[in-house]
């Protein structure tokens, strides 16, 4: 829904065996979903975590990306469980 049929040829396309391989190998917990986030130039995703596992994929220019350790979970300052920015960062 929403997008077009070369982006669905090139999602079954992808190498499943492939990640699920990695996935075995990383001790991930089974795959329950697939979500595809596609932005333009210049969006900005703001601070936040993630309950699962992700694969990131840059295909065209690129994207900064910062990464925190669990240990500083609650430096970011999380907005409560339920609330409408649940799982983003207040900062």
């Amino acid at each position: 829904q929403g997008v077009g049929p070369r982006v669905i040829e090139s999602f079954k396309a992808f190498d499943w065996p492939w990640l699920m391989k990695w996935s075995t190998k990383m001790e991930w917990e089974p795959l329950q979903c697939n979500l595809l986030l596609v932005g333009q130039k210049g969006n900005v995703t703001p601070c936040h975590y993630d309950e699962q596992h992700n694969v990131f994929a840059q295909l065209v220019g690129r994207k900064r990306v910062v990464l925190f350790p669990p240990s500083n979970f609650s430096c970011l300052y999380p907005f409560p469980v339920h609330h409408a920015a649940d799982r983003q960062c207040q900062i």
